[in-house]
């Protein structure tokens, strides 16, 4: 019966004096069933290796971190492998379970009452991290079994020969003995290799002590990185992170700099790196920051846009009120908007700051004006804004930017109504009643009129609106009957007649040119609104079963003169462009 370490040692016939090599572990009663259906499918007490390991990681698909620890300790008991060789072996070729499985041997090691590593075994390790994994918390976890003695050995090669595969180690080592600072300070390494190891050191520092890694920056590290940055794509991608990790502390002209003269060097997957580096501090980040980060956001693809709109969207909805309103609609116009979220939602909620610098981005037509737009309009369909809270003199342009911008109809017909209503100066009052009846009408016309006449009766103000649409309908309504304007049946029908004959015989000619042709059966598609099912039941009765489809519709309005007439809706948007109201 299975319970803990020990007693798998045992079932699985391990000498005894392996039983002190490692520390016992209790398993839950789901482990030890897990443990006890290994041995009966795989048979692990007659034979184990690596590649029957690799064949359970590949069929079982939840093995905890007690289980596999314990299975590696039992390959290393059963075989001739070592910590070292079962770390350099490839489990699996999926990234996240071969990172997951030299974690779990790390986690292995770690359960030895006593571990020696040699210098040769450090450095094999490292090289192996930097290359297969490139993941430095291994680095991290490297350094909890080098002793003293060794990370002497290990440092003195290392400022003898430096290497970036060791460079992680070193900064770990130095660290946990409280001498990184000094190692800095100190550091004589000149070339790719020790600018290299400098920035790397000065990254982690930084995350507890922005101060020192800034000062190394500008004492040091802008002289190095300007006659070496152009040697080596792993400098410059590390020098990147460690700048926007200082810009988050130090909102400086002196790093913006930096970061602009690297900026042709980086690519999408650096940027991203960034991104997430940013959006993990969950710092608010300054005015440089914000720019230089934009910059950079505005040159990713749209596939890396979507993949990355929460962080991006995360970090600016945290910046300063004066920021926010730089950045807002420009990040909006690059990420998109939706109602839920974060950078929505604090304009929602912080109007009183942030609407007026949105109207006026409206009105001025700059050049994201046209995201500001959708922005009023969200705010306006949850009723937190009205025309209450736009300036009058502004209505009519308000109403045309909106008109010929925003396709919501629903919206657009609210508003021209609520503007109506709301305004007081009768000069602009007329000037709005006149729009809607020369512009949106003739886009609107049927939707507008259901919506005058629903509200009349509680806004009297609407009633000669309401008669004058009332009198358009039926003119409308009229010519439609009126002969002159359309073309008889029989007419239409001898149009579709011939343009039927025509494609018929285009069909014909472009058949007979075909190679695949000859060699398939010519089959009709019938079509209708039923479907006919058949099949044949156990006995070799044939069934038929009739179904008949169902219909299903969606419709909007659309503006009609403006898809009708182009050269209407290219005149409305010049007319705003060159700052005009009338024509």
């Amino acid at each position: 019966m299975i319970s803990d370490r020990i007693s798998f040692f045992k079932t699985v016939n391990l000498p005894s004096e392996t039983y002190s090599k490692y520390k016992n572990v209790e398993f839950s009663e789901d482990e030890a069933a897990q443990l006890e259906e290994l041995l009966k499918i795989y048979k692990l007490e007659e034979h184990f290796n690596f590649a029957i390991l690799k064949r359970i990681c590949d069929s079982e698909t939840i093995l905890n971190d007690n289980i596999m620890i314990t299975l590696i300790l039992y390959l290393i008991e059963k075989t001739d492998y070592s910590f070292l060789k079962i770390f350099n072996e490839k489990i699996s070729d999926n990234y996240f379970t071969s990172r997951e499985f030299k974690n779990q041997v790390f986690l292995a090691m770690n359960q030895m009452e006593a571990l020696q590593l040699t210098l040769e075994d450090v450095f094999t390790y490292c090289y192996t991290i930097f290359k297969d994994a490139n993941d430095i918390t291994f680095y991290q976890k490297l350094s909890q079994f080098v002793n003293d003695e060794l990370f002497e050995d290990i440092r003195s090669e290392f400022e003898s020969d430096p290497k970036r595969e060791v460079n992680y180690l070193v900064i770990f080592g130095l660290q946990k003995r409280n001498e990184l600072y000094d190692f800095v300070e100190e550091l004589q390494i000149d070339g790719i290799e020790g600018t290299l190891f400098l920035i790397q050191a000065c990254f982690e520092i930084s995350k507890s002590d922005k101060e020192f890694s800034y000062r190394i920056f500008k004492d040091k590290l802008i002289h190095k990185v300007g006659r070496y940055g152009n040697e080596s794509d792993l400098l410059i991608e590390s020098y990147f992170n460690l700048l926007f990790m200082l810009f988050l502390e130090n909102d400086d002209e002196v790093i913006a700099k930096e970061i602009n003269k690297i900026s042709e060097q980086l690519g999408e997957p650096n940027i991203e790196n960034v991104i997430y580096l940013v959006y993990r501090e969950k710092s608010v980040i300054g005015n440089k920051c914000a720019e230089c980060l934009y910059s950079f956001i505005i040159k990713l693809s749209e596939e890396k846009i979507e993949h990355l709109k929460h962080p991006i969207n995360q970090i600016y909805s945290l910046l300063e009120d004066s920021v926010f309103v730089e950045f807002c609609i420009p990040i909006l116009s690059v990420i998109g908007i939706e109602e839920s979220d974060l950078m929505f939602s604090r304009i929602e909620n912080n109007l009183e700051i942030f609407l007026d610098p949105l109207l006026q981005m409206t009105i001025e037509m700059d050049k994201h004006f046209k995201i500001s737009v959708k922005v009023i309009k969200l705010l306006y369909k949850k009723e937190k804004i009205s025309s209450r809270n736009f300036g009058e003199r502004h209505f009519l342009r308000l109403l045309r930017i909106c008109h010929c911008y925003e396709l919501d109809a629903d919206f657009i017909c609210n508003i021209c109504i609520d503007l109506l209503l709301n305004a007081s100066d009768e000069r602009i009052k007329k000037e709005l009643y006149n729009y809607i009846l020369s512009s949106i009408y003739d886009n609107y016309f049927y939707l507008l009129q259901e919506k005058i006449e629903y509200l009349v009766t509680a806004e009297p103000e609407l009633k000669e609106l309401n008669l004058e649409l009332g009198e358009r309908s039926r003119l409308h309504e009229k010519s439609r009957m009126n002969l002159d304007f359309k073309p008889s049946e029989k007419n239409m029908n001898i149009y579709y007649e011939k343009q039927a004959e025509r494609n018929r015989k285009i069909n014909e000619e472009v058949e007979k040119n075909l190679t695949f042709y000859q060699l398939f059966s010519r089959q009709t598609i019938l079509y209708g609104n039923k479907v006919q099912n058949k099949h044949m039941d156990n006995d070799g009765n044939l069934h038929m079963q009739v179904s008949e489809m169902k219909e299903m519709s969606h419709s909007m309005p659309i503006p009609v003169r403006f898809i009708n007439d182009p050269l209407f809706n290219k005149s409305e948007t010049a007319m705003i462009l060159e700052g005009k109201l009338y024509d």
